[in-house]
């Protein structure tokens, strides 16, 4: 009896000691997460000060390179973007950067997101905690997973973005951007594959009522709104038939004009896939740019928004 009631006793303490251990380790961690210069913890810290902020997935990270945007436009811009980021996703990062710092002047958004899953919001975990809507769309998206996060803290910092948070500790995830191209054998075989072409076949009514809300938010705001395409390879965007038309009806439906330069670079040179620029390509890109006054402020509204 009295080795039972033993027994029972450590097992409590072993208990009490791993739940202590586990919050004290996810504290650490969060204050790690808290002092990255990674691009989501300087949103949640409130240390942006930007006149232009860039939302999309991979095509809006290799599209726009923020310190050369600084240098040519005398315009300091924040890239937000991040590999495979929805357009929900984008919505929920852009109400929490209103929140948490000084609203910019332009939001540029590369819409290609409206292709991305929601999957993204898993490697968000570490964040639930500063952010209401981040915690609810990872609840929606990975119940079993938001459960855990809340019995086990640590559980949070279990993602490949972590890994990320550590790398930027000291350093400015402004400057993440492909750094090679494409070879050639690439670009003379490459076609689009059935998938790609199915993507512009339709627009989901839940991303265009997505999407609305991000214009409206931005017009409360008194922000201007870039609806951007970024470029794709040629062989890319001469493969997809009906690009013109979903582009069409995405401008009826949301009732503006994109900002479409899918075709606007030729040179496979300057491309690291058929989906994303490199850094020289982002460069050739700024210059087309800030030659068609994409930076310049207009009266606001450029082109009506949708009610």
């Amino acid at each position: 009896m009295v080795k039972s009631s033993r027994a029972s006793w450590i097992f409590v303490i072993i208990i009490i000691a791993f739940f202590l251990s586990d919050r004290v380790i996810s504290f650490c961690l969060d204050e790690i997460t808290s002092r990255s210069q990674i691009r989501f913890s300087k949103l949640y810290r409130g240390t942006i000060d930007a006149s232009i902020v860039i939302l999309g997935n991979s095509r809006g990270v290799n599209s726009f390179f923020s310190p050369a945007i600084k240098k040519r436009s005398g315009l300091k811009a924040f890239n937000l973007s991040y590999n495979g980021m929805s357009i929900s996703i984008a919505r929920d990062l852009f109400i929490d950067y209103l929140e948490h710092n000084r609203r910019p002047s332009i939001l540029v958004l590369e819409i290609s997101c409206l292709h991305s899953s929601d999957e993204l919001i898993n490697n968000l975990k570490q964040y639930i905690h500063k952010s209401k809507r981040i915690k609810k769309q990872f609840k929606q998206y990975n119940k079993n997973a938001y459960y855990a996060s809340l019995l086990f803290h640590t559980y949070k910092y279990n993602s490949e973005y972590f890994l990320r948070t550590l790398y930027y500790l000291s350093k400015t995830d402004q400057i993440w951007i492909n750094r090679y191209t494409i070879n050639e054998a690439y670009y003379r075989n490459y076609s689009p594959k059935n998938l790609d072409r199915q993507k512009f076949n339709y627009i989901e009514p839940k991303d265009l009522k997505v999407m609305k809300e991000i214009l409206n938010v931005a017009q409360r705001n008194e922000i201007e709104v870039r609806l951007f395409i970024s470029p794709y390879l040629n062989k890319y965007i001469d493969g997809i038939p009906n690009f013109v038309s979903w582009k069409k009806k995405l401008e009826v439906a949301l009732q503006t004009i994109l900002w479409d330069y899918a075709s606007a670079i030729y040179d496979w040179h300057y491309f690291a896939d058929a989906l994303h620029l490199n850094y020289e390509g982002s460069i050739i890109l700024l210059d087309k740019l800030y030659e068609d006054g994409f930076f310049n402020s207009v009266k606001y509204p450029r082109n009506g928004y949708p009610k």
